[in-house]
């Protein structure tokens, strides 16, 4: 095949892909044990607990997407150096003190894959974001999971409990995601 052939064909694939065929990416990831999407529901309902935003994109980020097309087939490294620097001058940490990730999803992978291991069992609220817990699928680690307490709240003590017998991830999603409920920064700060 020659590379016409070939990018016509791999546009073509690609197109019906992005369409909906049976052989689509999300319909194999809908098919993969372990994977959970937020799907948009089909009578318009909102779902706050998938980021859906009911008024679209503002008039100012609808511009800024715009304007950022012209560097659409850049490489965003080029960028990062100087987003950092200025995170860092504005929050007034140092630049190795941050990381990027492209969402809060990357950010929780990373983290499970360096402090995560066999004999390390991640600890979490039950139920919460379950993105973190979801990568028990591709990694074998244990996860114990601590219900919320009565009024929907961390259980801080249990939790505390659970962690202070041996070295472990402790998970916490504040406010929490899908109760909504937000634990107290102190009661969290006081254990750690």
């Amino acid at each position: 095949m020659d590379r016409r052939g070939f990018v016509t064909t791999g546009l073509a694939a690609s197109i019906a892909g992005v369409s909906g065929g049976g052989g689509t990416l999300a319909a194999m990831l809908d098919r993969t044990p372990g994977w959970r999407t937020g799907k948009t529901l089909a009578d318009g309902t909102i779902k706050l607990s998938s980021n859906e935003n009911p008024l679209g994109l503002s008039p100012d980020a609808r511009e800024a997407v715009i304007e950022s097309l012209v560097d659409a087939n850049r490489y965003p490294g080029d960028y990062r150096g100087a987003l950092m620097e200025e995170l860092a001058r504005y929050l007034d940490v140092k630049v190795n003190n941050l990381t990027l990730g492209f969402g809060s999803t990357e950010i929780l992978q990373v983290a499970v894959q360096a402090f995560q291991g066999p004999n390390t069992p991640l600890i979490i609220a039950q139920p919460t974001f379950e993105d973190i817990s979801d990568y028990q699928d591709t990694m074998p680690f244990e996860v114990e999971a601590i219900p919320l307490t009565k009024d929907l709240q961390h259980d801080i003590g249990r939790m505390r409990e659970s962690a202070m017998r041996r070295p472990s991830v402790v998970y916490f999603c504040n406010p929490n995601n899908p109760t909504g409920t937000i634990t107290s920064s102190r009661d969290i700060d006081a254990w750690i």
